[in-house]
């Protein structure tokens, strides 16, 4: 089992505080350093943001992205999220698409639900057009991988492109390639119940180590640690 990444969500500001960001990626490189450490490959780190219509201006959405690339890329992060454009923000749906065309490390998402939970159509439409016309942007449409159109998902899930950050403390969660626990446990097991059982006991073996090592950076760094995605995929190698 890997951790896919290491998710560490902050408010970079506009125009980006860059002392704010240096000490992020001084964080993430030692977050790095101790899971590795403790016996884990990490494969990334990921920066991801508050929704860009929330602190961008408009004019900004297309021409910030670049600038953000280059910083985030100099502290170490190999991806970064901007999160979601949300029911309404008509400017910030249609700008996606010229957004994910000025960046090949950029995700992106846009939310189909209304802070009441409730479906949005307009929305919904909205998310149709980025995805049709973020298709040709690059080769077999690859680009879509880039973009994400969510229903009711909160902050802080550490994979992308869903991820996004709320309010000023920074955080971190970590995202887990664990499909491997669940190969193994139904390999070894003489029933569905067994495979269940011995899946949670995997998953809880691990979960103590990491969250113990978690628990240790977020006490020295001052970060809010935020939990572990357990998904099961992509599948091993």
């Amino acid at each position: 089992m890997r951790i896919r990444s290491i998710t560490t969500f902050v408010h970079p500001r506009w125009p980006v505080n860059r002392l704010a960001l240096q000490k992020v990626g001084v964080f993430a490189q030692h977050a790095q350093a101790a899971f590795t450490k403790a016996g884990y490959d990490v494969q990334t780190l990921r920066l991801a943001t508050p929704p860009f219509p929330s602190f961008l201006s408009p004019q900004d959405y297309v021409g910030s992205v670049t600038g953000m690339e280059v910083l985030a890329h100099s502290e170490g992060f190999e991806y970064i999220s901007l999160g979601p454009a949300s029911p309404g923000e008509d400017a910030a749906f249609k700008a996606i698409p010229d957004m994910l065309a000025n960046s090949g490390i950029l995700f992106l998402s846009g939310s189909m639900t209304a802070p009441d939970e409730k479906i949005s159509l307009p929305a919904v439409h909205a998310c149709a057009q980025v995805i049709h016309q973020s298709a040709s942007l690059e080769k077999n449409g690859f680009a879509n991988l880039r973009f994400a159109a969510l229903a009711n998902v909160p902050p802080w899930a550490p994979f992308f492109p869903a991820a996004y950050h709320q309010g000023k403390a920074p955080a971190f969660g970590l995202a887990l390639e664990a499909a491997d626990l669940a190969v193994t446990a139904f390999k070894t097991a003489d029933s569905l119940a067994d495979a269940r059982a011995k899946l949670i006991a995997g998953m809880e073996s691990h979960a103590k180590v990491l969250e113990k090592q978690a628990n240790i950076l977020a006490s020295t760094y001052g970060f809010e640690f935020k939990g572990i995605d357990f998904t099961l995929a992509p599948f091993p190698n």
